[in-house]
């Protein structure tokens, strides 16, 4: 696993090797929200995902990071892997099936543990290291969109930083909800890769 013992640099990642039978888990675990342990899967990672809030939390910008976990931390929100052990609740999923999912913290890891709620099947049309990096960025876009924006079809949505991870999703489910988009980018590079996402403006 990945551990940071104190705000910085990269200078601050430190490998720290799992010992046989050893996971990481989300702070949701480790704050007894009433998850019971018939419902939690081990799953050997394949990779993870690294997102701009796994930075803040290296900068100890990130709030609930400091609130809900502090010093040393493991960082990351998202993962796929296979699952290596499952609770007697957990009947979807089976030993060895291909997965990806979400912590709350720790995924940075060889091992997490996670409530089975967390997890999905990985589709066949996303590689392992596709998904790792998928989940995070597409349900804050998809949360963002149509829960609370809710566009209409024929709307127009205007994306800031459509180059970004959120923001190329953002632009992708907006023009699935039949919405005119116009996407922000911060440098002229970035342009061709947002018009690749669709009809742009």
């Amino acid at each position: 696993m990945i551990r940071i013992p104190s705000a910085g640099g990269y200078d601050k990642l430190v490998y720290v090797p799992l010992k046989d039978g050893e996971y990481t888990q989300g702070a949701n675990i480790n704050l007894n929200q009433g998850i019971k342990e018939e419902d939690l899967v081990i799953v050997k990672t394949y990779a993870c995902g690294v997102n701009y809030a796994d930075v803040c939390i290296r900068w100890g910008l990130y709030e609930s990071a400091k609130k809900f976990v502090g010093w040393p931390i493991t960082p990351g929100f998202e993962f796929s892997g296979e699952i290596e052990s499952k609770g007697e609740n957990v009947k979807e999923f089976e030993i060895g099936q291909k997965v990806f999912g979400l912590s709350l913290f720790g995924a940075y890891s060889t091992r997490i543990r996670v409530p089975k709620q967390q997890i999905f099947k990985l589709p066949e049309k996303l590689d392992k290291y596709e998904a790792a990096g998928f989940l995070t960025v597409a349900l804050t876009a998809w949360y963002g969109m149509f829960e609370l924006a809710r566009p209409r079809a024929g709307g127009k949505i205007l994306v800031h930083s459509a180059a970004g991870g959120v923001g190329s999703m953002l632009v992708q489910l907006a023009k699935i909800a039949g919405c005119h988009v116009v996407g922000v980018v911060g440098a002229s590079h970035k342009v061709d890769i947002v018009k690749q996402l669709g009809e742009f403006t």
